[in-house]
């Protein structure tokens, strides 16, 4: 700005007003623009019951495609994870999703007896993959929804 006789009008602090107008302009650019470059994309989270809910939805985004959350994809992956080990599942008796991760509550058939585990699964596609609890508990990968159930329950 400029005062009487041509002479530039500067705050006190030293920083003109086209200054302080330039900087909010470019800190507001800068979150802009880093908002646009997370990671991962929104978050959705689906239990048992089949509710969901996803910020992707709210502002038109398209969310990476995901596996569903449905007690027949948790079941499939889980007989899949105790199949390897010459296991097979009874029944699932929780389960929930949340990003990329799942976990369920199952009783699982184990060299002629049943012992209730809880399973660990990681978004593979549209498929849910056995996780190692171990890597992924430990490494903070899980989402903190789920936290408790995924990974401090036996």
């Amino acid at each position: 700005m400029t005062g009487q006789g041509g002479v530039r009008v500067i705050s006190g602090d030293g920083v003109s007003r086209r200054g302080r107008v330039a900087f909010a302009v470019g800190a507001v650019m800068v979150a802009v623009i880093l908002a646009g470059c997370s990671k991962e994309s929104p978050d959705s989270s689906s239990t048992a019951d089949g509710s969901s809910s996803s910020s992707a939805a709210a502002t038109g985004a398209l969310p990476h495609p995901r596996p569903q959350c449905t007690e027949e994809a948790i079941q499939s992956a889980a007989e899949k994870a105790a199949s390897h080990f010459g296991e097979t599942v009874q029944d699932i008796q929780q389960f929930q999703c949340s990003g990329n991760f799942a976990y369920a509550f199952a009783d699982v058939n184990q060299q002629g007896n049943v012992n209730s585990v809880t399973l660990l699964f990681k978004a593979n596609g549209t498929s849910w993959v056995p996780a190692d609890r171990g890597t992924y508990c430990t490494g903070g990968g899980v989402p903190a929804n789920i936290y408790f159930d995924a990974c401090e329950t036996q």
